[in-house]
Formats: C-alpha cells, sequence, structure tokens
C-alpha cells in the first residue's frame, strides 16, 4: 500500500525506501549533489522518540553508493 507524503505531495512504495535518522548522514547526503534531493521522498516526525526527524529516501544506486562511503567515513 502506498503511503502518501503530505510534505512533499506525492506517494511513494514504504517497501522501496531507506529510513534515516542521523542527521550528520543525511546532511552529508545531501551536500553531496543537487540530485540526491529527488530521492528524497519524505520526513517524518512522529515515532518512538518525540525528538527525531526521520528522513525517508528512495532505494537507488545513489542512495546505496553514499551509505557505502558513509560507512567507511569517505564523504566530506
Amino acid at each position: 500500500m502506498l503511503k502518501f507524503s503530505k510534505l512533499l505531495n506525492r506517494y511513494y512504495n514504504p517497501d522501496e525506501v531507506v529510513y534515516l535518522t542521523n542527521l550528520c548522514q543525511v546532511y552529508k547526503y545531501l551536500n553531496t549533489s543537487e540530485e540526491i534531493a529527488a530521492d528524497l521522498v519524505d520526513i517524518l516526525y512522529s515515532g518512538t522518540r518525540k525528538d527525531c526527524l526521520v528522513f525517508v529516501f528512495k532505494k537507488s544506486q545513489t542512495i546505496q553508493e553514499l551509505y557505502k562511503k558513509w560507512k567507511n567515513h569517505e564523504l566530506d
């Protein structure tokens, strides 16, 4: 079942996304290029922690590459 992003006004499949809560990681991802913003499908603000934002990105080759770089401390 598709979810609707009230923030970005579009639908997305929750099985085809990744959820990131580390703001430093999200910043590094978004700072790599302007194209990565197209993979951002939602920002959630509710959950188990009330002081936490959850950034929802579409699973893509770019996100996978950024995750590998993040794990290897290669993102500036």
